[in-house]
């Protein structure tokens, strides 16, 4: 098939318009699972929109719902014509794209967290301390965890963090839970779950996960060594085989001795989502910006791992005069 590109169109040899538009692949992104991504963008004469769509949902249909999208109709003339034995509106301005320009073969990553020497993040990577920046598709859209690609205590983060309240208490406890569960792996450790002891429908709860950058996610394959969450109790203890997952319910609808749990117990009623600063993942990030610049002996146990993790975490935020922190491994249980 003979293309001819003018005017931010394709056109075909009889000078029919065949797209609307032109399709730019600059980059085929190869990850370790195999899975393809094309990472380019959609030109017209209202401007450019850059996307990222994977290899095998690349098709005419796909760039035509993803300039709907965008306020843009992609009509080709009307006209009948055969090449082929084939009709010329199965083309795919993918394959041609990549015809037109040869697009980069690049590697991209699939899992979040530690990788032997430091932590992995959707935009940045953090070793010895320092993060470096990655590129936007290194990392599927989907991809868990932080985007920053720096974390500085400012002032109002300071503030933010040094309150008295009850719900700061809890989101310390949490914070701890946290970070004692995606850096065991660096000492060999497995992961455990993190279980709140608190009703999965409370506002509070969503607005902690929304700030710790939670999201749900399936039992089963799950990639990452940051933690998602997992709606039912019963399906984290049962089917998650990583460790890396959230959960909530009520202890006292169900009493559980199972194993291999960080409890955040004793939460209080009443709690306030409002309350739930928005710095409570520069609380996560802190802690392992320190943790990455030092290495750290092996612990006996789960359970000195955890008290290692709050000794670690007090003497890094030293610096706060709040009773929340002193108060927030009393919430924090080990099974």
């Amino acid at each position: 098939m003979v293309m001819v590109e003018k005017n931010n169109k394709w056109y075909d040899d009889a000078g029919n318009v065949r797209f609307s538009g032109i399709v730019r692949v600059d980059k085929i992104v190869i990850r370790p699972d195999a899975s393809k991504e094309y990472v380019g963008y959609l030109q017209t004469n209202k401007g450019k929109y850059p996307f990222r769509v994977p290899v095998e949902k690349a098709n005419l249909a796909w760039i035509t719902e993803f300039g709907l999208s965008h306020g843009i109709v992609l009509q080709s003339d009307c006209f009948c014509n055969i090449w082929g034995n084939r009709w010329l509106e199965k083309f795919n301005p993918f394959t041609a794209a990549c015809q037109i320009e040869l697009p980069e073969v690049v590697n991209g990553l699939q899992s979040i967290g530690w990788d032997g020497s430091g932590f992995q993040f959707r935009n940045s990577r953090l070793c010895r301390g320092e993060f470096s920046s990655n590129p936007e598709f290194t990392f599927p859209e989907d991809a868990p965890g932080p985007k920053q690609l720096l974390c500085r205590l400012r002032d109002d983060v300071i503030l933010a963090i040094s309150d008295e309240s009850p719900e700061l208490e809890i989101i310390w406890a949490f914070a701890i839970a946290m970070c004692a569960q995606v850096t065991a792996p660096a000492v060999g450790f497995p992961a455990y779950g993190i279980w709140v002891d608190h009703p999965t429908c409370s506002l509070f709860l969503q607005e902690l996960y929304h700030r710790f950058e939670i999201r749900c996610g399936q039992p089963r394959g799950w990639v990452h060594k940051w933690p998602r969450r997992i709606q039912r109790f019963v399906t984290a203890l049962t089917q998650d085989d990583t460790g890396f997952f959230v959960t909530s319910f009520s202890a006292s609808q169900c009493k559980s001795d199972t194993s291999n749990l960080i409890k955040v117990t004793n939460i209080p009623e009443g709690l306030q989502p409002r309350k739930v600063t928005h710095s409570c993942d520069k609380i996560v990030l802190q802690y392992l910006k320190h943790f990455s610049k030092t290495d750290h002996e092996i612990p006996a146990s789960w359970e000195a791992w955890k008290d290692y993790t709050v000794t670690q975490m007090q003497q890094l935020f030293g610096f706060i005069r709040s009773k929340a922190l002193d108060n927030a491994p009393s919430h924090l249980h080990i099974t």
